[in-house]
């Protein structure tokens, strides 16, 4: 899954690659743009571009942004934007498709506390994990689902 910078959540058949995304977004939009999974990502910093041949992955959630986010790195208002665009497209594509088969789910970032040496040390930059899809069905959350 792939979420497209006008909040737009598409689905590609298998196999599809991060350039056939990248030139899908490119024949609707003008600016630069990379693509970025989801799990890789921090709360903020740097962000990773997927490599351009790398196969996307069933049940991932990737990224479309700007270029200039990975020249200057992500900011945490625009991870926490990021999760709630997510949910908003999932719970759309989920409302929209009408099918009772499908699970309802929403998209939280995951945050774990850093090391205790980061955390008294001087360093301020905390990690997260990436993005975790909630299955809101299991009140346990334990299972992370697509």
């Amino acid at each position: 899954m792939v979420l497209l910078p006008t909040g737009e959540l598409r689905e590609y058949p298998c196999p599809a690659t991060a350039v056939r995304v990248l030139e899908d977004v490119a024949a609707a939009d003008d600016g630069c743009f990379f693509l970025c999974d989801a799990d890789a990502m921090g709360f903020e910093g740097p962000v990773s571009a997927v490599d351009a041949a790398a196969e996307l992955q069933p049940g991932q959630i990737y990224f479309v942004l700007p270029a200039e986010v990975r020249r200057r790195g992500i900011r945490r208002e625009e991870v926490a934007a990021l999760a709630v665009k997510a949910s908003a497209a999932l719970a759309a594509s989920t409302a929209a498709s009408g099918c009772g088969r499908r699970r309802r789910g929403s998209v939280a970032p995951l945050v774990f506390a850093p090391p205790e040496e980061e955390y008294y040390g001087s360093s301020s930059s905390h990690k997260a994990t990436g993005f975790h899809l909630l299955d809101e069905s299991d009140p346990s959350g334990s299972r992370g689902t697509c």
